[in-house]
């Protein structure tokens, strides 16, 4: 689930997981105390075993036990862990024969996100001495286009960081390496806190240089040349991009580029060998099982949840785990998916309409994944019946919240288009042997918490698609290393599937279309709680 402030940050990775390995047994049964949130008696690892038809425990543990493993990395958006995660998906859907509905014939629906990287061994040449990125200095390249530097310019000095009655003026600056001392606060300061170049006195700057590299030590230095997700940067306007990105380098090349900048040889530069490289790098995985009613099966129920998580966090010596695994935020709302695609698969009919899986991409950036999904979607906005949306379903016991508990459940946004929508959801429910206890609280209007608009199931209903959101709720491991595989309650998780099914089929199976109470939004307004 996206956290309060969204930011706007995977590719052509084919690893898969096998889907059907001879592996050694789950582990004991498990038995799920009331109030207790959390099975015991789960190992931290399990080999994965061929799943079935039936939704079951085992067969959610093995595929999250999979997807949510340190070897994906955390999965955040633009990494090779999330590569890993999504071509996993795309392998699954078309193991069960899922028909494709990415980009024409591919399961995978490339975001317009990008990667990018400053070239390995790109350097600066300084009369006779040559300084590597990563040895001597870093570049905070937000804002700026590919292809932003010459291979060569001119330096000036242009005074103190944060004293403007140092600096030079904005034509001084003008198309040069300009090159500023820290002072004694800015030592202290993060890599990100070192974008000077936006205002008006260094706008037309080549680029800033601030010699700070030693100053942030090891984990910002890495931190720095760590590739960075993003929308791709339109060229500039001009002759120079509209951010001048900011150089940040060590003592010894400050100091060869002011002696350059002291000199007053006429023309002296310095050289500039810094390739910027971007690549597409962030997907959703999209597959549909055809309907069976030649009259309805142009008609979609979508199944939603999100693939990415938070990547791996700076290490620190208060914790040994790193790795942001997001086993419930929201890799138990994926396998669920998963689930529930082998169940109607292995149907002898399908249902009536068609039911589309989508796993979005780049939840955690600000639900960019449904938001392009549904700005430029592969299936009719209008031909979707409703949308539900799996967002964190597998903990909610006692432990976690307080009236949690194995029948706890969380529902938002049902009734916000369409009443019929939301009785459909309390009927599916009450007709099961145990029917969950819905917890409604959280969809009230202006709720502190905005749960109606963190997560993916947002980007329909902005469109006036019917939308229902089903959590178990947060807890204390949300977005942290913590959350992990061997802490999800995997019998409840199987009970949350199986209601999804009957939900989806309800839907799917039903004659005529929902009826829509409410008025369509303004797309372009903003997300009301």
């Amino acid at each position: 689930m996206a956290p309060h402030r969204p930011s706007v940050l995977a590719g052509l990775l084919v690893l898969a997981f096998p889907a059907a390995l001879a592996l050694p047994a789950a582990p004991r049964p498990l038995h799920a105390q009331e109030g207790a949130g959390v099975p015991s008696r789960l190992p931290l690892k399990l080999p994965p075993r061929p799943t079935g038809a039936a939704i079951s425990p085992a067969d959610l543990m093995t595929r999250l036990y999979q997807f949510a493993d340190d070897s994906m990395g955390g999965r955040a958006t633009g990494s090779v862990g999330h590569l890993k995660s999504t071509a996993y998906l795309a392998a699954e859907a078309e193991r069960l024969r899922l028909t494709p509905a990415g980009d024409p014939g591919s399961y995978y629906q490339v975001l317009p996100l990008l990667v990018r990287r400053i070239e390995p061994g790109s350097a600066i040449q300084v009369r006779a001495r040559r300084f590597e990125v990563g040895r001597e200095f870093g570049v905070l390249i937000t804002d700026v286009p590919g292809g932003w530097l010459p291979d060569s310019a001119e330096v000036v000095y242009g005074g103190v960081l944060d004293d403007t009655l140092t600096q030079i003026t904005e034509a001084e600056a003008a198309g040069k390496l300009v090159l500023l001392d820290p002072d004694r606060r800015t030592l202290r300061l993060s890599p990100a806190s070192y974008r000077v170049a936006r205002g008006a006195r260094f706008s037309r700057a080549l680029a800033v240089v601030v010699p700070v590299w030693e100053s942030l030590g090891a984990d910002a230095q890495r931190t720095l040349l760590t590739p960075v997700a993003e929308p791709p940067v339109p060229p500039p306007a001009g002759d120079l991009p509209p951010h001048p990105p900011t150089l940040l380098v060590s003592r010894a090349l400050g100091a060869a580029l002011r002696q350059v900048a002291d000199s007053g040889v006429p023309g002296e530069r310095v050289g500039l060998e810094i390739a910027l490289r971007e690549s597409p790098v962030a997907r959703n995985v999209v597959a549909i099982l055809p309907g069976s009613d030649s009259a309805l099966n142009r008609e979609f129920v979508v199944l939603g949840a999100h693939s990415d998580h938070d990547g791996v966090r700076a290490p620190s010596s208060a914790a040994a785990d790193t790795i942001m695994n997001g086993a419930d935020d929201d890799g138990s709302g994926v396998v669920a998916l998963l689930e529930i695609a082998e169940a109607l698969a292995a149907r002898p009919v399908a249902p009536r309409r068609s039911v589309l899986f989508i796993w979005h991409a780049a939840e955690e950036q600000g639900m960019v994944g449904s938001g392009w999904y549904t700005g430029s979607p592969t299936v009719p906005l209008d031909a979707m019946l409703a949308m539900v949306n799996l967002d964190m379903v597998g903990r909610g016991g006692r432990r976690d919240i307080g009236q949690g508990g194995p029948r706890y459940l969380q529902v938002v946004g049902s009734r916000r288009r369409s009443s019929e929508l939301g009785s459909l959801v309390d009927s599916v429910n009450a007709a099961r042997p145990t029917p969950f206890r819905f917890d409604y609280s959280l969809d009230a209007s202006n709720h502190p918490e905005r749960i109606f608009c963190r997560s993916d199931h947002a980007s329909y209903a902005r469109y006036g698609i019917p939308v229902v959101f089903l959590s178990t709720g947060l807890h204390a491991d949300y977005h942290q290393p913590s959350d992990e595989p061997h802490r999800i309650d995997y019998l409840k998780l199987t009970s949350v599937t199986e209601y999804v099914l009957d939900l989806t089929l309800a839907l799917a199976d039903r004659p005529g279309p929902l009826k829509l109470d409410r008025k369509k939004p303004d797309p372009d307004a903003p997300c009301r709680q």
